[in-house]
């Protein structure tokens, strides 16, 4: 029988966020899935407002991670991320006024972004050291034979070796 590990988790929380849950999921698909760092390079290039959101709170898991001193920073992935409705800013509906005495909800929404990272598990027989083993060994740039040139077309007709046109005066001598 295997003894099984489980993997530390570490999360961060931003409640009461000051955006829509549907706008933050967005930006939740993207980074699902992804190691730390790859995140935040994609949210930084992001241009949806969430992102930032996303960014803080990645970083505050982090440095969760980081007070662990078995744990490796940069060797973190997110394991989960959750975004869930939060209740109406200012805890009621607003109204604004309309045309002909009549009133539109106002729904200020927020959010709740949880985020949970947490280091990928190391497969059986695997080197800890980087630069060692298979993988580092194939990852070495072979040298790139130089490409052929592209077969010329001819200049009228367009076409790759196209047979040279008969002139008119030998088809009437035929």
């Amino acid at each position: 029988m295997a003894v099984e590990v489980e993997a530390k988790q570490f999360r961060a929380k931003h409640r009461f966020a000051r955006i829509s849950a549907r706008k933050a999921r967005l930006v939740a698909d993207i980074v699902r899935g992804k190691p730390v760092n790859n995140a935040l390079e994609i949210l930084r290039f992001n241009s949806k407002r969430a992102s930032v959101m996303f960014d803080k709170v990645i970083r505050s898991a982090m440095a969760n991670a980081g007070q662990d001193a078995d744990v490796e920073v940069n060797d973190l992935f997110i394991s989960e991320v959750r975004v869930d409705d939060g209740p109406l800013a200012q805890g009621r509906l607003r109204y604004r006024v309309q045309s002909r005495h009549g009133l539109a909800p106002i729904h200020r929404r927020t959010c709740h972004i949880q985020v949970k990272l947490m280091a990928r598990p190391e497969k059986p027989g695997a080197t800890t050291k980087r630069g060692s083993g298979k993988a580092a060994k194939s990852a070495t740039p072979q040298p790139v034979e130089p490409m052929a040139p592209a077969p010329v077309a001819d200049r009228k007709s367009g076409a790759k070796n196209a047979k040279p046109e008969k002139k008119k005066s030998e088809k009437k001598s035929e």
